[in-house]
C-alpha cells in the first residue's frame, strides 16, 4: 500500500446491525394507567361481559387512587383476557330478570319493594341460581305483587263497582282516617291509597259495615243540605215577592223605569225616574 493510499472503515447501517443490538436499542412502550373504559376496550369486552367480571370479583379493584388500574394491573389482564372471559359467571341485570318474569316495571318496582324479590347476590346482578328459582314460580309472584296504588276518585268508583254502593271519593279520606286504607304514595302531590286494603272491604262484614255507614251519613248530610238550601231559597223569593212599605205593591226589581207609583208619597222618587 502506497502513501497516497488510504485506509477507510466500513460503516455501519442499521439493517446491517445484529438483530440482538436492534432490539435492545428499542425499548418496550410502558403501559399507563387505564380507566375502566380503557381496560374494557384493552380486553376488547363488551360492557356487559366487563360489568359482570367486576361484579364477580375477576377484574380486581383499582389500585391507584385517580382511581385507575396500574399499567401493570392492565398488562396482566389482558395476557389473561380469555382464561378471565371463560370463567365470567352466568348473571342477569334487572332488565333481563324482568324480561324472564314478564313483569312491567311498575309491578317489578312493587314487587322489590314488598321484598318479594330477593337482593341480588353479586350486585347489580342476581345468580344463575336466583333467577331459576324466582321464574319456576313467577305466575304465584305475579298474583302476590300489590296493586297499583290509586287516587281518592279511582278507588271510589272500585269500591262502588264492588259494592253497589254509591261511594264517593270523599268516603276514600274518611276509610284512611278510620284505618281501613292508608296513603302509600303520591302523584303531584296527590295522595295514592292502598288499594289491596280497600279491595278486602267487601270480603270483610265488618270493613263493610263500616263502608256503609259512612255512606250513609254522607249521603243523609247532603240530603238535609239540599233541603235547607232549598227552604232558603224559597223564604228568598218570599222576601222578594213582598210590597215595599208605601210603595205600590210591586217588587223594586221589577218596576220598569218611567212608571209613576200610584202613590204621590215619594215625590223625588218621581222627579229621578223622569229625569
Amino acid at each position: 500500500m502506497t502513501d497516497t493510499q488510504q485506509t477507510t472503515t466500513p460503516m455501519t447501517t442499521p439493517a446491517s446491525r445484529p438483530a440482538s443490538e436492534t432490539a435492545a436499542a428499542v425499548k418496550p412502550r410502558r403501559t399507563t394507567a387505564h380507566t375502566a373504559a380503557q381496560l374494557q376496550a384493552a380486553l376488547g369486552w363488551d360492557q356487559a361481559q366487563f360489568g359482570r367480571a367486576v361484579a364477580c370479583g375477576l377484574i380486581p379493584e383499582q389500585d391507584m387512587k385517580t382511581p385507575r388500574w396500574s399499567g401493570a394491573v392492565v398488562d396482566d389482564l389482558v395476557a389473561r383476557r380469555d382464561e378471565l372471559a371463560a370463567a365470567i359467571p352466568d348473571l342477569l341485570d334487572d332488565g333481563q330478570l324482568i324480561k324472564a318474569l314478564d313483569l312491567g316495571f311498575g309491578d317489578w318496582r312493587r314487587a322489590r319493594e314488598a321484598g318479594l324479590i330477593p337482593d341480588p347476590e353479586q350486585p347489580p346482578y342476581w345468580t344463575r341460581a336466583q333467577a331459576d328459582a324466582l321464574t319456576e314460580r313467577a305466575e304465584q309472584l305475579r298474583e302476590q305483587i300489590p296493586p297499583q296504588p290509586l287516587g281518592a276518585y279511582r278507588c271510589a268508583a272500585l269500591l262502588a263497582e264492588l259494592t253497589g254502593l254509591q261511594v264517593d271519593q270523599a268516603d276514600i279520606g274518611e276509610l284512611e282516617k278510620r284505618g281501613l286504607t292508608s296513603v302509600v304514595d303520591d302523584y303531584k302531590g296527590w295522595d295514592l291509597y292502598d288499594v289491596a286494603a280497600l279491595r278486602a272491604i267487601p270480603g270483610d262484614p265488618e270493613r263493610l259495615a263500616v263502608l256503609t255507614e259512612i255512606v250513609a251519613e254522607r249521603v243523609a248530610w247532603l240530603a238535609s243540605s239540599s233541603r235547607g238550601t232549598r227552604r232558603a231559597q224559597a223564604r228568598q223569593r218570599g222576601t222578594r215577592g213582598r210590597a215595599a212599605p208605601g210603595g205600590d205593591g210591586e217588587p223594586p226589581a221589577t218596576r220598569r223605569v218611567g212608571d209613576a207609583p200610584s202613590s204621590s208619597a215619594h215625590p223625588q222618587t218621581v222627579t229621578n225616574v223622569h229625569l
